[in-house]
């Protein structure tokens, strides 16, 4: 693997894992606040844990997506001068 892809493929990593880590502290907020009696519905259903890992997984994909298109759409800026 050249340089170059192992770069791209630790950008991407990066961002995915930031925009998965939000989801988690979004999900937690959501479970633990009882939003919606989610915490009531994985407590009480017997498939509980499968509603609440599906909630974080597709929570994630969408925070991470979300994540890593602001961070691709930032790669050409330039930092060093004003904005216009």
């Amino acid at each position: 693997m050249t340089r170059d892809a192992r770069l791209l493929v630790g950008f991407v990593i990066k961002h995915a894992a930031f925009g998965f880590g939000l989801s988690a502290v979004f999900v937690t907020a959501l479970v633990w606040n009882d939003v919606a009696q989610l915490r009531t519905l994985f407590a009480t259903s017997p498939v509980g844990w499968l509603a609440a890992f599906l909630l974080f997984f597709f929570t994630g994909l969408t925070f991470a997506s979300v994540q890593l298109g602001m961070a691709i759409m930032q790669l050409g800026r330039k930092e060093d001068g004003p904005s216009r």
